[in-house]
C-alpha cells in the first residue's frame, strides 16, 4: 500500500507490519493523486511489473517503476557466472 501528502513525500508500507518500507521524494509541493497501473505484457518472476503514478500541484505527473526483481535476478544471473567461470 502506498500513501501521498501535502509534503510531496509518498511512503510505501507493509501493512500487516504496520511499517514504512520506504519514502520517496517525488514532487516539489502537495501530490493530489496516487494510482497503480500493471505493465501489460510483462511479468518479472511472480511479481507483477506495476508502475506508481502520481500526479501532484507543481504540475508534474511521475511515474516510477519497482525494479527489485529484476536487480535481484541480475544478481543471481552474476553469481552463477561467476560460479561457472571458477569450475
Amino acid at each position: 500500500m502506498a500513501s501521498a501528502s501535502v509534503d510531496g513525500i509518498v511512503k510505501v508500507w507493509n501493512v500487516s507490519k504496520l511499517a514504512c518500507l520506504n519514502s520517496f521524494e517525488m514532487h516539489d509541493d502537495k501530490i493530489w493523486a496516487l494510482d497503480f497501473s500493471e505493465r501489460h505484457g510483462i511479468q518479472e518472476g511472480d511479481r507483477p511489473n506495476l508502475l506508481m503514478i502520481t500526479g501532484g500541484s507543481d504540475s508534474k505527473i511521475k511515474m516510477w517503476h519497482d525494479s527489485t526483481a529484476t536487480e535481484e535476478l541480475k544478481q543471481k544471473e552474476e553469481k552463477l557466472e561467476l560460479i561457472q567461470d571458477e569450475q
